[in-house]
C-alpha cells in the first residue's frame, strides 16, 4: 500500500513539473521541450541508482541473516528499480533524440542504465 501511494507520489510530481515547470523559449542546444525533461529523468536515474542499492544491500543482509524480510524487500525493490530503469530509458531516449538527434548512441550512461535492467 505505502509503495502505491509513493508511485502515484511520484508520478503527480512528474506531471506537476512537466506542465508547470519554466522553461526558456529558446536552448542553445536541442529543442526546448527537452528542456522540460530535466524535471523527469535526472530524478528518474538517480531514483533507480537508489532503488538497485537498496536491493542489492537488502540481497546481501539476506544472504548473511537469513531473515525472509530482506528477502522480500530486495524482491520489491527489484521490481521497482525495473519499472524506474525503464522509465529512465525511455525518458533518456526521448530526451537524447531531441537533443542529439538520435534516440540511441551507445553513450556509457545510457548503455550503464540498459545493462543494470537487463541484469535484473
Amino acid at each position: 500500500m505505502l509503495l502505491a501511494v509513493v508511485i502515484v507520489a511520484d508520478l503527480a510530481t512528474a506531471v506537476y513539473a512537466v506542465f508547470e515547470g519554466p522553461f526558456p523559449a529558446v536552448v542553445p542546444l536541442g529543442s526546448p521541450l527537452a528542456y522540460k525533461n530535466i524535471y523527469i529523468h535526472p530524478p528518474t536515474a538517480i531514483t533507480t541508482y537508489i532503488i538497485f542499492g537498496v536491493a542489492s544491500l537488502a540481497g546481501a543482509l539476506y544472504l548473511w541473516r537469513r531473515d525472509r524480510r530482506f528477502s522480500r524487500l530486495a524482491f520489491y525493490a527489484v521490481a521497482l528499480g525495473v519499472v524506474y530503469g525503464f522509465t529512465t530509458l525511455a525518458t533518456g531516449i526521448a530526451w537524447a533524440s531531441e537533443s542529439w538527434g538520435e534516440p540511441w548512441s551507445w553513450d556509457p550512461k545510457q548503455t550503464a542504465v540498459l545493462l543494470m535492467v537487463l541484469a535484473t
